[in-house]
């Protein structure tokens, strides 16, 4: 009988956390959505003429290969994108880091 009482309590507090760690997770996804948009309006903004004027570049910029390896794994299996077949990716959907390299 002793045990029997112990499960509503444990019940309740599982409840409770679970409860917590929702409510954290809806702020937290609120939080992120206008991000989230944000991210998606640069992304259209983004000319293939652009693209291939910086791939012509022997050495860019600092940090703009950063930015392209970045973009790669970003588009790496979004079916949609036709760039996106041109992308080799591993069986875990990860692009490789030699593929990523920007003299290749």
């Amino acid at each position: 009988m002793r045990l029997a009482a112990l499960r509503p309590a444990q019940v309740a507090e599982v409840q409770k956390d679970v409860t917590q760690k929702q409510a954290d997770a809806e702020r937290d996804l609120e939080q992120a959505i206008p991000a989230v948009e944000r991210a998606i309006d640069a992304l259209n903004t983004i000319e293939v003429k652009g693209l291939q004027m910086a791939k012509t570049m022997s050495k860019p910029p600092p940090g703009v290969d950063d930015v392209f390896s970045a973009v790669m794994s970003l588009f790496a299996g979004v079916k949609r994108l036709p760039c996106a077949e041109k992308i080799k990716v591993q069986k875990s959907g990860k692009v490789k880091a030699e593929d990523k390299d920007w003299n290749r």
